[in-house]
């Protein structure tokens, strides 16, 4: 813990140190140094703040400004879509991703790619629902309620060692660029292996069912014969009943007639 604290406090101050080197020479921020701002975790309905890494409030007042801001957008976070971006300063726009009640929100410059943000609050979001694992189990747990229990702020602080480990990762663009890059390709051969290994599996399957299917419609096309046989003498008989009845008659008095006919005879 105690080395832990110390990585942290010196990660901040020499972020810090870059940014206010920036200000106080040039007035502006250093982009090349400094891209990801504060990065804060909160509840959804209603922006209480869960967990934050804070940059900003240390640096000066435009960027303490824009992250006064971001904060009193918290509570509004619930009406707006799932991922979207603000523009909250001239320079400066926020990120926020939204997943199972929790909003994750994190502030960057206009040089930083919007898809490298959204990464990374993707990652958070993951990253975040572990710690929610570890802390309240993992069978038939409802988590937005849990979450919706909470009642005081930075319940979750132990979680910005998370934040400043994956910020510290997605401050040099190039870097994360190539990982994402492999990550994907990596995912996409992943995919393509596991829908061919699925095809093999299910062609006996399919083969199987089809030679079933086979025999069914066999059987069917049987019965179907023997119905429609059936059917045929059926629609003989309602159409033509009467007529075969009297023929049957007429065949009947001839044959009457033809009796008295040779008996007289003989």
């Amino acid at each position: 813990w105690f080395f832990f604290s110390s990585r942290r406090r010196h990660t901040r101050q020499r972020s810090v140190s870059w940014a206010r080197r920036c200000v106080q020479e040039t007035g502006t921020w250093d982009y090349q140094r400094i891209m990801i701002g504060t990065t804060i975790v909160s509840r959804e309905i209603d922006g209480l703040i869960l967990c934050e890494n804070k940059v900003e409030a240390s640096i000066g007042p435009a960027f303490q400004t824009a992250y006064d801001k971001t904060k009193k957008m918290l509570p509004k976070t619930k009406l707006q879509p799932s991922r979207h971006t603000v523009k909250i300063a001239e320079n400066m726009f926020t990120h926020i991703l939204k997943k199972e009640g929790v909003a994750f929100i994190t502030m960057t410059d206009k040089e930083y790619k919007q898809h490298l943000a959204f990464s990374l609050l993707e990652e958070l979001s993951e990253a975040f629902m572990g710690e929610l694992k570890r802390r309240y189990g993992t069978e038939s747990v409802n988590y937005r309620s849990k979450i919706e229990t909470i009642s005081k702020p930075l319940d979750f602080a132990q979680f910005e060692k998370e934040i400043i480990s994956k910020r510290e990762l997605y401050l040099d663009q190039k870097n994360v660029s190539s990982i994402k890059k492999v990550k994907s390709e990596l995912d996409e051969v992943a995919k393509i292996l596991t829908e061919d290994f699925e095809i093999l599996m299910d062609r006996d399957k399919n083969l199987d069912q089809m030679g079933m299917m086979a025999s069914k419609l066999k059987g069917i096309s049987g019965d179907f014969k023997n119905s429609s046989s059936k059917l045929k003498w059926q629609y003989i008989w309602r159409n033509y009943w009467l007529l075969i009845a009297l023929g049957g008659a007429l065949l009947i008095g001839l044959g009457i007639f033809l009796y008295y006919y040779v008996f007289q005879l003989h």
